[in-house]
């Protein structure tokens, strides 16, 4: 037999080449069908303990076979899913739910895998009440509440635009519904020159789903009519009524009424820091030798003679203890939440800076340090700064309660 020519041995080659190419799939196919042992691989990718609406799963399916069955159960019950995976949480209620994804590859043997991935439905925005336990709705007065949550939430809350300092506290029930997870005290000082009629608490919250809930409770402010007082201060303390030292006193005072202790020291019901009549209430327009100096009474006078004890209103720390030009001998103690009592003219202080004192605590003696007509004690109440009346503080009035 004579030698194929070089040509035709070269395309019988490369015709052979094709075949095995052509036909390896096929013949692959034909292997993977009878003889695959091995089961598809399942990657579900990790996800919030807690989801609504509709959300998307980045299902992952690994195998040589094609086609592939898969199968989504929702605890157990299969359900309709578009690849990529889609599903509407509304269409089921709350709770708790197993995702159960079954891939069954199209071997002889069928072989199968299934994975799991749990979570909870949540698409019911979160329970919030809010409870006015004190409200004295006028200029000097204050409002104080709490802010019950039926679940764990992100919150805000505002008055009239300007953020509450909320303090979680042991939860409290709700007056109409289950029992609440979470629980915020709030205080908070209306100023003397309040001048809107209608204030709104806003309240929003954002459960671990995303679900928002919005409140707003509307209230209106009472009038209240404040008297005017002339006072003559003494030719060698008339330079205390200088402007610019009063700015100065003022920033050195501020400075300390915006640092405030996110806690609660106070203990019940503040009491009054000496045993006296007022003098001078609060809230009244002052008017300093005939108009050198006008403005507003933020606290109360209570009359004193040189070297009485003061007490201290209720406890807390002292977080200013000195002698300023104006203001005289000046304690300021911190009752947390913003809350500060302070106490100006003193002859003598018996308490530092830093110090942990108790309600009703000697903390100093009355004077006439300062801007004075005569020996007395001034007394203020401030919440983050807003001068309040601290008669409202004082307890044994009929149907009050405690400050908290």
């Amino acid at each position: 037999m004579k030698k194929l020519p070089k040509m035709i041995i070269r395309f019988l080659l490369l015709l052979s080449l094709v075949m095995v190419i052509q036909f390896t799939p096929i013949f692959n196919r034909v292997v993977n069908f009878f003889f695959d042992k091995n089961v598809p691989l399942i990657i579900i990718p990790p996800m919030e303990n807690k989801i609504r609406g509709v959300i998307t799963i980045d299902l992952q399916v690994f195998d040589k076979s094609d086609p592939l069955s898969i199968n989504v159960y929702l605890n157990k019950q299969k359900v309709e899913a578009i690849f990529p995976l889609l599903i509407d949480t509304n269409r089921f209620p709350d709770g708790d739910y197993v995702l159960m994804v079954e891939v069954m590859d199209s071997t002889i043997r069928k072989n199968k895998a299934f994975d799991t991935v749990e979570f909870i439905i949540d698409n019911t925005p979160p329970l919030v009440e809010i409870i006015l336990e004190k409200e004295i709705l006028e200029p000097g007065g204050f409002l104080k509440g709490r802010i019950n949550l039926k679940e764990k939430a992100l919150i805000e809350a505002k008055i009239a635009g300007e953020n509450l300092v909320l303090l979680e506290t042991k939860p409290s029930e709700f007056q109409n519904s289950e029992s609440n997870i979470l629980s915020f005290f709030f205080i908070y000082g209306i100023p003397l020159n309040q001048e809107l009629p209608f204030k709104e608490i806003s309240i929003k919250a954002v459960d671990e789903a995303g679900n928002k809930t919005s409140k707003l409770l509307t209230y209106q402010l009472k009038d209240r009519k404040f008297s005017t007082e002339f006072l003559t201060i003494a030719e060698g303390k008339t330079p205390l009524l200088d402007l610019e030292l009063l700015r100065a006193e003022r920033k050195i005072v501020e400075e300390v009424l915006f640092k405030m202790i996110k806690g609660i020291y106070w203990e019940g019901d503040f009491i009054p820091p000496v045993d006296s009549v007022v003098t001078s209430p609060f809230g009244v327009k002052r008017i300093y030798n005939q108009g050198l100096l006008i403005g507003r009474h933020n606290g109360i006078d209570y009359r004193a003679k040189k070297g009485t004890g003061i007490k201290a209103a209720n406890s807390g720390f002292v977080v200013l203890s000195e002698f300023l030009r104006a203001r005289g001998g000046t304690v300021i103690i911190d009752h947390g939440m913003g809350v500060m009592s302070l106490y100006y003219h003193l002859d003598e202080i018996l308490v530092n800076r830093s110090d942990r004192v108790k309600k009703g605590q000697f903390i100093g003696k009355a004077g006439d340090t300062g801007i004075t007509t005569a020996p007395h004690l001034h007394f203020e109440m401030r919440i983050r700064n807003v001068a309040v009346d601290p008669s409202h503080f004082y307890g044994g009035k009929k149907n009050d309660s405690p400050l908290y």
